[in-house]
């Protein structure tokens, strides 16, 4: 038996039959080359860099695809671009057409609502009213989008925006004592005040829950899409056109084919994929309830595994509007409080050598934002004189005097005339004929007329028009016109803020719509005899009247200022 065995091998091997069949297939033989002689070219040897491997057609469809943009490709790009909008426009015909009846309710209903929004009746002033308050909630919903669409890389609104609302909000009832702001998004002290309110924490967040709940309920929307791409790429079993996807797969066959050591960054990850995928609706609530940058992971973990939407959808409505941006907005309410402010800025001027410097900026800043919260008065002024005269110091904004020759004086004294018509009959008094008065040169080209006494008369910058001194419209107040402010704007011209149009339109106001623009005029005040200030008028009072915003008067001279301080100039 074996024997036979032997002697069937060897028959293969020779190329001869056994047991009658063939078996010349499996020979193998080497015959030499017919040239002769190798010339050693017959080796290829390797290069040393292995297998190149070969993209799949599914990552070729992608890099070609990635060619196709507006400044490479530009008829192909639009063609594309018409095709898709046709093609959109077919699935949507098509889905209206598979949906008469809820197309007919909701054309139904959007004419009824068009046709009482226009038509006049009691019913608007509701109709206005739920507009605003629509718009309004829509605004912070759409910046909520904003903050989280696009894998991190959105609008971080809520330090742009809602933040700087939320102080606003906290810095204005405090130093207003009141929440009845005349709207939601006209954060001004009232101009008719009422009652003082008790202002707390909680009294300033039942103001702007509304507002940060919308915002956060944007946030969660903005997480909607990385969810819908994950869940409809693992459904069809294609993989979709994005690197955060692709990442996330490639993390996940990592996590499974290695143990290497990974990052703590990974590390982070794994741990909230896990938590999110096997705890599911806690554990999604959590990750949303805390700021984290990995959430944006979460979308893609749960719309992979197939967590079912209202989970998913409900967990981070939650987590991040009723939990993650309440707690921020108590947090933003807490650190812009008055008295937690002062004691900050108090802290910064410990600070060796630098905390003097950096300590004023922040409270003229801070000063300044006070200022802009009440109603109508808000810019300092900007002119040359206003910042001059704030501060105004005889030692060292006065560079020298001189003795003006008798033909000047008196073209000094016609040009007055002309400007000011009414200082005809006075002119006498003011500055005498037979009394010399000198000019009195200060920094920045501005110029001061004083008497034979050294009082200040008149101010004057390079070619602009001779302006009186508070102390002299006091003695001869018709050498003005007039524009009356309200009581509430006393303080703020006497420190001096610019006066805005709304704060000359106001209850208590008194507008004379016939001054024309870059007007002098004398600033009063309801209730008061004597001027406040003076100032010159940046539009007419018709245009004030018909605007209503924007500066109405720049602030140029007032009580109390630098140059009202000096009495007499040597």
């Amino acid at each position: 038996m074996g024997k036979g065995k032997k002697r069937a091998a060897a028959a293969e091997v020779n190329g001869k039959a056994v047991n009658g069949s063939p078996v010349g297939d499996k020979a193998v033989k080497f015959q030499p080359a017919t040239t002769g002689k190798s010339n050693g070219n017959d080796y290829l040897k390797p290069s040393g860099r292995g297998m190149r491997p070969s993209p799949s057609l599914a990552t070729l469809n992608r890099l070609d695809r990635e060619k196709v943009v507006i400044w490479r490709r530009p008829l192909t790009t639009a063609w594309y671009f018409l095709m898709e909008l046709l093609c959109v426009a077919y699935e949507f015909i098509v889905s209206l057409t598979n949906h008469k009846l809820l197309v007919s309710g909701v054309t139904m209903l959007a004419g009824a609502l068009v046709l009482g929004y226009n038509l006049p009746g009691p019913h608007q002033e509701f109709v206005q009213h739920s507009e605003e308050l629509l718009l309004w909630y829509a605004y912070w919903v759409g910046l909520g989008i904003l903050s989280s669409v696009g894998f991190g890389s959105g609008l971080h609104t809520f330090v742009l925006y809602l933040a700087p609302y939320i102080a606003k909000v906290t810095m204005a009832a405090e130093d207003c004592r009141t929440l009845s702001f005349p709207s939601l998004s006209d954060i001004t002290c009232p101009e008719v005040k009422g009652p003082e309110q008790d202002i707390t924490i909680w009294a300033i967040w039942a103001f702007v829950w509304k507002a940060t709940l919308m915002w956060g309920f944007g946030t969660a929307i903005g997480e909607l899409p990385p969810y819908f791409m994950a869940r409809t790429a693992r459904l069809s079993g294609e993989e979709p056109d994005d690197e955060e996807y692709k990442e996330f797969l490639a993390d996940l066959r990592g996590n499974q084919n290695t143990k290497d050591e990974i990052t703590f960054f990974t590390k982070c990850k794994q741990i909230m994929e896990h938590t999110v995928v096997s705890a599911g609706f806690p554990g999604i609530l959590l990750f949303a309830s805390i700021p984290n940058p990995l959430f944006d992971l979460a979308g893609i973990t749960c719309g992979h595994f197939l967590v079912p939407f209202h989970v998913f959808f409900g967990a981070t409505v939650i987590g991040k509007a009723v939990v993650k941006a309440q707690l921020q907005a108590i947090f933003v309410i807490f650190l812009f409080s008055a008295h937690h402010i002062e004691a900050l800025v108090d802290q910064l001027g410990l600070i060796p050598r630098i905390g003097a410097i950096i300590q004023h900026p922040i409270k003229g800043f801070l000063d300044h934002q006070k200022k802009k919260l009440h109603h109508g008065y808000v810019e300092e002024s900007t002119n040359i004189f206003g910042m001059m005269f704030k501060k105004f110091d005889e030692r060292d904004d006065i560079t020298g005097s001189q003795q003006l020759k008798s033909s000047v004086q008196k073209g000094i004294r016609n040009k007055l005339i002309e400007q000011y018509p009414h200082l005809d009959d006075v002119m006498n008094e003011i500055l005498p004929k037979k009394e010399n008065f000198k000019l009195i040169k200060c920094k920045e080209h501005v110029e001061l007329i004083a008497g034979h006494d050294g009082s200040v008369l008149f101010v004057k910058h390079r070619d602009l028009p001779y302006i009186p001194t508070l102390r002299l419209l006091h003695k001869y107040p018709f050498i003005l016109p007039h524009q009356q402010v309200d009581k509430g704007a006393i303080k703020f011209v006497m420190n001096g803020s610019q006066i805005m149009c709304p704060g000359l339109t106001s209850p208590g106001a008194n507008l004379n719509e016939q001054i024309e623009k870059d007007s002098v005029v004398a600033v009063m005040a309801e209730g008061k005899q004597h001027a406040l200030g003076i100032g010159v008028m940046k539009m007419s009072g018709s245009e004030i009247r018909s605007t209503n915003k924007g500066v109405g008067i720049d602030n140029v001279h007032y009580l109390n200022d630098g140059l009202w301080k000096v009495t007499r100039v040597q």
